[in-house]
């Protein structure tokens, strides 16, 4: 049926995805998968690559960091409840999608959207405003509601039987669930929405370091994932490890500029100093520190701070959390 013509599907690591290439691949269509990282999306990298292992197509990278931090900070399109700028971020990935394809000979882009699950970037209006930015109008065929969507350039030419496309609709999943049962497709994965910007604790910690001025980078956003995000006076601001996954994170995160802070008497939390946290804060985020530790009632705690060109010291903080200093 595809008569040799190529297709590559966006795989955000959710079960929609893989079901809309399993659809294809019935039809014998050749589909190679392309996910695109970011640092919003933890897990989602190693889900796609797990799906499309199991599928047994190719899977490509591409980086994406840099696109969506900058459709975060301005974005076209309104966001959604949170920092989450779906329509903007989802042209952004079409035309990384739309550069490979004309790179190798793809014919078309594959999606596993489903029309009317999200409402801001899935609703009929958006899915056709989406692929006419990325200027990929009519060259988007998204399998599991193609029946309720104008037929698209792959269907009219014959590279794709329309007729065994499906026509699922809304928020619902007993179809996608019916499928994956169909495919063998064991543990289904929930749907792609692991994105931090749509998560409101997340987006807040986000939102005020915006608001400070810092530099927003792949760096950052990875950081703000673990702990918790003090506000110190001024521009500092320091992150506080909540377990121990968040500790020995934030440790290994750590990059030239900032400093880390740890307890060395008592057994407590590892804390992140962002860049730019000024020497003479470093006493209060200490404070900060010790109060989380495993202390005996106001005596001081012993808390090293190292990194930064200075040599470590080790301060002796009270456990408080001194006056100026708010949790995100």
């Amino acid at each position: 049926m595809a008569g040799g013509v190529k297709a590559l599907a966006l795989m955000s690591g959710g079960l929609d995805s893989i079901l809309a290439v399993r659809v294809l691949a019935e039809q014998g269509v050749p589909v190679t998968a392309v996910h695109c990282t970011t640092p919003f999306s933890p897990t989602a990298r190693a889900q796609a690559a797990e799906l499309a292992r199991a599928a047994g197509v190719p899977l490509l990278e591409s980086p994406f960091a840099d696109e969506l931090i900058a459709a975060v900070l301005r974005p076209h399109h309104p966001r959604g409840r949170n920092l989450n700028p779906c329509i903007d971020c989802k042209i952004g990935m079409f035309r990384k999608a739309g550069e490979i394809m004309k790179a190798d000979g793809y014919g078309f882009l594959v999606t596993g959207e489903v029309l009317g699950q999200r409402p801001l970037s899935q609703h009929r209006e958006a899915l056709m405003l989406i692929e006419r930015e990325a200027g990929l109008e009519r060259l988007v065929l998204r399998p599991l509601s193609a029946g309720l969507l104008p037929p698209t350039i792959p269907e009219e030419r014959g590279w794709v039987d329309r007729s065994r496309l499906l026509s699922v609709e809304g928020r619902t999943r007993k179809a996608q669930f019916a499928l994956a049962e169909k495919y063998g497709i064991k543990d289904p994965p929930t749907p792609a929405g692991g994105c931090l910007l749509t998560d409101p604790g997340y987006s807040r910690r986000l939102s005020d370091v915006i608001g400070n001025g810092n530099v927003i980078d792949g760096h950052l956003a990875e950081v703000l994932r673990h702990g918790r995000l003090y506000r110190m006076e001024g521009a500092a601001r320091l992150v506080v490890g909540r377990n121990q996954a968040d500790n020995e994170a934030l440790e290994a995160l750590m990059v030239g500029g900032e400093r880390l802070l740890k307890p060395v008497s008592r057994p407590g939390p590892t804390a992140l100093a962002l860049a730019g946290f000024p020497d003479n804060a470093l006493p209060a985020a200490a404070s900060v520190v010790a109060r989380y530790t495993d202390h005996e009632g106001d005596r001081p705690v012993e808390v090293e701070v190292g990194g930064g060109e200075a040599p470590s010291v080790v301060l002796s903080a009270e456990p408080a959390i001194p006056a100026g200093a708010v949790l995100v």
